[in-house]
């Protein structure tokens, strides 16, 4: 492994050397679809590492958006569980009344209003083996306890994507409406322990986010995914800083 971080480090330092290079693609993900075709990298949506064993991160340096680690789909009572919650709890779009959208930050150590009606909370159940989301009404009544994640898909998702990461950064700036990035700095990790990942969560320094709208028109899910995200600040919690 220590011959594929110095691989990716010798390519990062190539990179570097170029300066500030125009974006292929606008948005927010942008700098990734970016950095993955200088490093000769095709865009792929499978849950594998990206390089070589490596699972890549890039971040805007003035960003304080958090890093999603890894997709997972909940399981429940429907076969369609995500579309489920979006029809039983979430909210009308305000630019279109046949839209209905559930986009929305849960955590494990406080409740998430939503709609004005509904708190979201994520229960880690260690005895279980799960971990539920849990919707209370208005009034912390428990309405909705059925919607959960098996440690064991999640532990598996975690393993083999993101044994080793590596965490790009970046120096952005607009040019004639055009985004330009400077990959500056490069960081390696290596994954802890899955327990600690459920003890994040408990903890509030993981949450899970849901990004979903319902065409109801033609009943017709967009489903972004429902992820699992830390802020970059806390990434030593979870993985242990490498010397390459």
């Amino acid at each position: 492994m220590y011959n594929n971080f110095n691989n990716l480090l010798e390519e990062f330092n190539k990179i570097k050397d170029k300066g500030w290079i125009k974006t292929v693609r606008k948005g927010t993900s942008g700098i990734g679809i970016t950095f993955e075709k200088l490093l000769g990298k095709k865009e792929d949506f499978l849950e594998e590492p990206d390089y070589l064993g490596i699972e890549l991160k890039t971040k805007r340096n003035n960003s304080k958006s958090w890093i999603t680690l890894f997709h997972a789909s909940p399981d429940g009572k429907s076969n369609l569980e995500t579309k489920r919650l979006v029809c039983k709890f979430g909210y009308n779009d305000k630019s279109d009344k046949m839209k209905k959208r559930l986009c929305v930050n849960v955590y494990g150590h406080k409740f998430t209003l939503v709609n004005q009606k509904f708190r979201f909370y994520l229960f880690v159940d260690f005895d279980k083996k799960k971990l539920f989301l849990r919707v209370f009404n208005y009034y912390f009544t428990l309405i909705d306890s059925i919607t959960y994640w098996n440690f064991q898909t999640l532990e598996s998702k975690l393993k083999r994507k993101l044994n080793y990461l590596a965490i790009v950064t970046a120096d952005s700036k607009l040019f004639k409406n055009e985004e330009y990035f400077w990959y500056n700095n490069i960081q390696f990790f290596e994954l802890k322990s899955f327990k600690l990942f459920l003890e994040l969560i408990y903890l509030g320094y993981i949450r899970v986010t849901f990004t979903t709208t319902l065409h109801q028109t033609e009943d017709m899910l967009e489903n972004h995914g429902t992820s699992f995200c830390i802020q970059l600040k806390y990434i030593n919690l979870l993985f242990e800083k490498l010397k390459i």
